[in-house]
This record gives C-alpha cells, sequence and structure tokens, in this order.
C-alpha cells in the first residue's frame, strides 16, 4: 500500500469528517504511521449477519474480514488490484448475545509502513479481541491478469449446487445465507 497513490492525501489538511462507509465504517484517526475505522453495525445488518450460523451458532462470516479489507482498499485507491497475503484468522465474532450484550464495535487499523490490516471488535466495554490480522499488496492489472471461468470449470470433475452443498454442512444457514 506504501508504493500506491494516496487518495487520503487530503486528510492531512482537513478535519476528520464521519462519512460512514459500507463494510468500513468511519475514519477516526489519520496519520503518518497509521489509518483507523471503526464502524458499529445497524440494526439491520445485524440481523442479517445472525442469519450466518456455523452448526447453530451465530457469528460474522470470515468472508465480511475479506469484504472489510476490499472497502478499505477501494477507500484508499480506488478501484485497484490486490492480493491479501498472511491472512490469519484469529477470534470468531460471535453474534448471539447481542440482545445481552449490544451490537460489536469493530476497528479497522492500517499501519502504513507494513501495510497490515488488523480488524479488532469488542461488546460495549468489553476488551477488544483481535479478529483477523492480513497484509494488503496492491497490485496492477495485466493482459493476463484475468480468470477465465469457462477454463476453469471444465478442469472441475463434478458440479453441486450451491442448495446441496450447504445443505451438507451441516450449518443452519437463514435468510439470504
Amino acid at each position: 500500500i506504501v508504493n500506491g497513490p494516496r487518495r487520503d492525501e487530503r486528510l492531512k489538511q482537513q478535519p476528520l469528517t464521519l462519512s460512514m462507509i459500507p463494510f468500513l465504517g468511519t475514519l477516526c484517526q489519520s496519520s503518518e504511521a497509521e489509518i483507523v475505522w471503526e464502524q458499529h453495525f445497524s440494526e439491520f445488518e445485524i440481523a442479517f449477519l445472525q442469519n450466518h450460523r456455523v452448526g447453530k451458532v451465530k457469528l460474522i462470516p470470515g468472508t465480511c474480514y475479506i469484504e472489510m479489507a476490499r472497502a478499505m482498499v477501494r477507500e484508499q485507491h480506488g478501484r485497484t488490484g490486490f492480493a491479501l497475503l498472511n491472512v490469519d484468522f484469529q477470534t470468531i465474532m460471535f453474534l448471539d448475545e447481542l440482545e445481552l450484550r449490544g451490537a460489536p464495535t469493530v476497528r479497522l487499523r492500517l499501519q502504513r509502513a507494513s501495510s497490515q490490516l488488523t480488524i479488532t471488535s469488542r461488546l460495549q466495554d468489553g476488551s477488544w479481541d483481535t479478529n483477523a490480522v492480513m497484509n494488503v499488496e496492491l497490485r496492477r492489472a495485466t493482459d493476463d491478469s484475468y480468470l477465465d471461468l469457462s477454463e476453469i470449470r471444465s478442469r472441475l470433475p463434478e458440479r453441486v449446487d450451491g442448495e446441496t452443498f450447504y445443505a451438507n454442512t451441516g450449518n443452519d444457514y437463514q435468510g439470504e445465507f
């Protein structure tokens, strides 16, 4: 990320604004060393996310952390290619106690020098848990940097439709999951 153009250069001259960016939240800190966003899920988002279940347990899907990283790259660098390296999912963000403890607060912290992105969360006044850590690497598009889906499909010996696949996982996905 350090080598790519920064769209946040304007932040050095302007006060922070509180505009909400989906999957990213609001910018709450920007310095030469790091950028920090914080988000609070809306009731609608929580209701949707609680439909993701492993077994019967409501939790944030791992792909949600990937979407958060994608939102960060897009906000900082526009529509550019990127890779997430050394992705380490550390702590599950459970969503089964929200009625008792409230919705989680989620923070994304990007260390500029190392391009390390850390995603943490907490419920109300609880301690912060590290949910995921990953390194973000910007990629330049090349003529051969696309996926040929028909070629990939031709290499797969068997096709399983989504309904059958998810029915066999043993999970209790609901709603749109």
